[in-house]
């Protein structure tokens, strides 16, 4: 008795079995490999959803750098396996065309041997494929939400400034009533006063300052309420015009009657 899959007039039929471990590795690896940038993919996916989407950029630029630069090795990893991959299937002829036209029965079945291996690599060739494409569209992904936290802290930055402007707008003019108030000698005729100055300025402050810390909240809020007092006063107007127009073409009939 004799393997079937090794034909005595092709020497190269000896190394099925080499091939199809090494086939066996790749594959092996190549689910390893998709299975570790779908977890990343997913991991990075739910770390980066919810209200809570781009706090942990802030400081860190560092490690973005970082995560950046981990992803674009991994995509030159798979190149480099991918242009492993190709060598290896020229080595075991995996191109290599048959031009001899047998009609013997281990003939056909060595060239359905090589043609199911050749599709085979093909495959794996293929998840390469589908893996280097994959990663390129998770760094283009990762770059442009770098860029949108790169706007959203440049957008803080610039409500922060406005907010310091607000605050000197107003604290600038108090302090130096304070201080005219607050002087002594032949300046003091002011200093009775005092007390109506700081009844003044403390709520004043006090209001400032709220609107500068939750100023986004309250607009969101008093639209809202606007908005929900215009829905109302509108459905009052269409009550009381559909009620003014009932009574308009009440009164033709009511006249008849008489």
């Amino acid at each position: 008795m004799y393997d079937p899959q090794v034909f005595f007039d092709d020497p190269f039929s000896a190394t099925i079995y080499v091939r199809r471990f090494v086939l066996s590795v790749w594959e092996e690896w190549m689910g390893h490999e998709l299975a570790d940038i779908h977890d990343g993919e997913l991991a990075d996916l739910l770390k980066h959803s919810g209200s809570k989407a781009f706090e942990h950029h802030a400081g860190e630029d560092s490690k973005i750098l970082m995560d950046y630069q981990r992803m674009a090795d991994t995509s030159h990893r798979i190149r480099v396996h991918k242009r492993a991959v190709k060598a290896i299937s020229w080595a075991f002829r995996n191109d290599a065309k048959d031009n001899k036209q047998s009609e013997r029965e281990e003939e056909r079945n060595k060239q359905s041997d090589r043609e199911e291996e050749r599709r085979a690599w093909s495959i794996l060739e293929e998840k390469l494929s589908l893996l280097e494409a994959q990663l390129g569209e998770w760094m283009g992904m990762f770059a442009q939400r770098a860029s949108m936290a790169e706007a959203l802290e440049a957008n803080r930055q610039a409500r922060s400034a406005g907010q310091l402007t607000k605050l000197a707008t107003v604290a600038v003019p108090f302090s130096i009533v304070a201080a005219v108030f607050s002087m002594g000698g032949e300046f003091a005729a002011g200093q009775p006063l005092f007390p109506v100055f700081w009844a003044i300025t403390l709520p004043v402050t006090f209001v400032l300052l709220l609107w500068v810390i939750h100023g986004n909240t309250i607009t969101v809020w008093w639209k809202k309420k606007t908005q929900r007092k215009g829905r109302e006063v509108q459905r009052v107007w269409n009550v009381l015009g559909w009620r003014l127009s009932l009574n308009v073409s009440a009164q033709p009939d009511e006249e008849k009657g008489e």
